[in-house]
């Protein structure tokens, strides 16, 4: 797994801006200041993922397609004024899935929201998630609660201490059977 830490990561046209030192990168995790982690896993030198590091209590995990599109992004945060939450990890707020054609157009977005109730200053989850799902090419939007309730502990990741990165790339979100 290769590794290579960036200011920014241009969408767009799909490139690295202002390529960091592992030092630079570094002095920014330490100072919750945000950078951009590309990750390459395959052999063919383009970016499979991308984390991007907000702070030490929110970022984002992107897998990326083999045009360099963002195929899913995985929002995480530390959750910390909720009792049921465990406030040592990060926990998936949101979870976007983007689907193209053949001839890749994007034609379909759904995300995902998980459903915090705030109840007296404190978040109660629910175990229902909020949906969206997005049909490009017919210009129509459908919003739902799942109907099957996800399993919470699937929503749970370590806080990575700097460099170790691979755990955050393993996501499996599972969805309990009624």
């Amino acid at each position: 797994m290769k590794i290579i830490y960036c200011d920014k990561w241009f969408r767009a046209k799909k490139k690295i801006l202002n390529p960091l030192t592992e030092q630079q990168a570094k002095e920014r995790f330490n100072n919750d200041e945000p950078f951009f982690i590309m990750i390459y896993t395959s052999k063919n030198n383009e970016p499979t993922h991308f984390i991007e590091f907000f702070d030490k209590e929110t970022l984002s995990v992107n897998i990326l397609d083999s045009s360099l599109d963002e195929e899913a992004t995985f929002s995480f945060q530390i959750i910390t004024n909720h009792e049921n939450i465990d406030k040592e990890k990060l926990f998936i707020v949101r979870w976007v899935i983007r689907e193209k054609d053949t001839n890749g157009k994007q034609t379909k977005g759904t995300s995902y929201d998980t459903v915090l109730m705030k109840q007296q200053d404190i978040w109660e989850i629910q175990h229902n998630v909020y949906c969206v799902e997005n049909d490009f090419e017919n210009d129509e939007s459908c919003e739902f609660y799942s109907k099957n309730k996800v399993d919470l502990n699937s929503l749970y990741k370590n806080v990575p201490k700097f460099g170790e990165w691979e755990d955050l790339l393993d996501i499996q979100i599972n969805f309990l059977d009624e």
